[in-house]
């Protein structure tokens, strides 16, 4: 094998590596990305439950001091 075959044969492997390397790469991006994604969601999520949650919470409440205030008004002469 001559100096310039085994240059070429070298490139030529390198240039495979860096396709399989530049494939993986692009897997773990996309992994990373959709792993984000779902994250994000997730938190979107969560933050509506918190505030539905505290809109009945609040709902609760009010309905509680409605009630309160007309049994006072049931029981005052």
């Amino acid at each position: 094998m001559t100096t310039d075959e085994h240059k070429a044969y070298i490139r030529e492997i390198a240039w495979e590596v860096a396709a399989e390397l530049k494939a993986e790469l692009n897997k773990r991006i996309d992994e990373r990305i959709e792993r984000h994604e779902l994250t994000c969601a997730g938190k979107t999520s969560r933050r509506a439950v918190a505030l539905l949650a505290s809109i009945i919470s609040g709902l609760v409440a009010l309905g509680t001091a409605i009630l309160t205030f007309k049994i006072r008004d049931n029981l005052s002469p």
